[in-house]
């Protein structure tokens, strides 16, 4: 598929990837917990705004 649209990548020998995941536990217990207390704000927060207004109507 990528050759009939003649799409070609290239190899580079000095190329820098970086990762998603924290690499020590200490950073991932506060990535965690950053992404877990701005879940609880959305769902305690706007969720129950937005279920209020389903159920009114």
């Amino acid at each position: 598929m990528l050759m009939e649209k003649k799409i070609f990548g290239h190899f580079v020998e000095d190329a820098v990837i970086y990762e998603d995941f924290p690499s020590t536990f200490k950073d991932t217990y506060k990535r965690n917990k950053r992404i877990g207390s701005g879940v609880s704000r959305l769902i305690f927060g706007k969720l129950g705004k937005l279920f209020l207004v389903f159920t009114i109507n």
